[in-house]
């Protein structure tokens, strides 16, 4: 006999689009079940571009009963301080507010390296497998909503297809920038010589070089983005960094045939690219060494295939992020919705929009209206790159000054400390005791 569950809301994913909309619901206190392939860990170490709406979005999940342990004190100082983040420790960060959150009202359960099987999308039950030991018993889970919030693989609205007969999610390529290869390698920078590496004031750096890989001749669109705490922990000789850049497809290749040279390869590849822009009289480096960053002790392979990552770009977006089916509903956001630009990193900030309004297709259960208005949500997104993105489809020299001119604004925010006000009359308007951190980083950095 099957084991049989019954939650409000069933989440397909376990990224930040699945842990966005899992807070958004146990907040109104509906019952969820969140399921994922993936183990009970977050790793990708790549930094991304998080607008400072959505870093005020993180800062509200914090509640008056909110006890913030080390890992959170130095996110938030993260969050305030550095224009760029790294994706693990955001999702660490929503888990640990879920986790708060349950504490109070025992509203979620998650199942790790499982599946969603089949659908019965008109009487909300579907059945979820485990990927792991084929001979556990299959799970039925009643639902109301059920979410896809499973990556650009859009794995459940792929099982929602199969038995929807009203209507269906399919997508469709959007416009994107014409190349097509791309790398992203999580690296460190030292000086040859062991001396003091200068790095600049900005978190990250960014532009286009003109080369000439083999026989091709390339107009290379990179990022450099900085970890500033690694740079302080080393005493200011090495920094890590995710260096994220398009690549010439033999390299490309390369990399994708997991060759036992391509690693040494790449490194050539980064090192010219990267010593051209440390060249700065300012900087004035001198010889460079770029390593990949060390294999991990804590989780291995699993985390090390994401320091070195080739792939393949190309936009997809589904006709529409809500439907209904008898009396459940079904609704895509995420890179589940659409296939994000990777140069700014808007998948996650899509994530947090349409994940933040949510709640009207919750409260209204699934109206006509509100299912409407939420697609036209996702597709028209806030995402402060959006323009940029269009600019770079076409012209690469123009997205550069439009992103550099956005960076400025933030950064000047960040340096403004509006963040740090909000985040301590977040904090004092619930009644926070002085003596928890919400002070003592209010107290530093100001």
């Amino acid at each position: 006999m099957q084991a049989r569950k019954k939650v409000d809301v069933l989440i397909s994913g376990n990224g930040p689009a699945a842990l966005a909309v899992a807070w958004e619901a146990m907040c109104l206190g509906l019952a969820v079940l969140m399921i994922s392939h993936r183990e009970d860990a977050y790793l990708r170490v790549q930094r991304i571009h998080l607008a400072v709406v959505y870093r005020k979005y993180l800062l509200r999940m914090l509640s008056k009963n909110s006890i913030l342990n080390q890992a959170d004190d130095k996110f938030i100082s993260e969050l305030i301080l550095n224009m760029t983040l790294t994706i693990k420790d955001i999702e660490r960060y929503m888990r640990r507010r879920l986790e708060e959150l349950n504490q109070e009202n025992q509203l979620i359960e998650f199942l790790y390296h499982s599946r969603l099987d089949v659908v019965n999308c008109e009487q909300g039950i579907a059945t979820v497998i485990n990927l792991v030991d084929s001979d556990l018993e299959l799970i039925e889970v009643e639902y109301e909503f059920l979410i896809g919030a499973d990556g650009a693989s859009h794995h459940a609205a792929n099982v929602f297809n199969q038995c929807a007969t009203k209507e269906t999610i399919s997508y469709i390529s959007v416009k994107s920038p014409g190349h097509r290869y791309h790398g992203n390698f999580y690296i460190t920078i030292k000086r040859q010589d062991g001396g003091i590496l200068n790095i600049p004031d900005e978190s990250h750096m960014m532009g286009i070089q003109s080369l000439v890989y083999g026989d091709q001749p390339l107009d290379v669109l990179y990022y450099l983005m900085f970890n500033p705490s690694s740079h302080h922990r080393s005493q200011m000789k090495s920094v890590k960094c995710n260096f994220i850049s398009e690549l010439p497809r033999p390299l490309y290749k390369l990399i994708k045939s997991h060759n036992i040279i391509a690693e040494s390869v790449m490194l050539m590849y980064l090192k010219k690219i990267i010593s051209n822009l440390f060249k700065d009289k300012e900087l004035n480096n001198g010889e460079l060494i770029i390593s990949i960053v060390k294999p991990s002790q804590k989780h291995g392979v699993q985390k090390d295939k994401l320091k070195f990552v080739a792939f393949k770009t190309g936009m997809l977006e589904a006709n529409k992020a809500a439907v209904k089916e008898g009396n459940t509903y079904f609704v895509v956001l995420g890179d589940a919705f659409r296939t994000p630009e990777y140069h700014v990193g808007h998948g996650l900030n899509d994530a947090l929009w349409q994940a933040s309004n949510i709640n009207d297709i919750f409260s209204n259960k699934g109206s006509d209206s509100s299912l409407n208005y939420f697609s036209l949500l996702c597709k028209r997104s806030l995402d402060p790159y959006r323009d940029a993105i269009e600019v770079l489809i076409h012209n690469k020299q123009g997205f550069l000054k439009i992103v550099k001119i956005n960076a400025a604004e933030q950064k000047k925010f960040l340096r403004k400390a509006e963040l740090i006000t909000f985040f301590a009359k977040q904090r004092e308007k619930e009644q926070v005791p002085t003596q928890q951190p919400a002070n003592e980083i209010r107290n530093h950095y100001l």
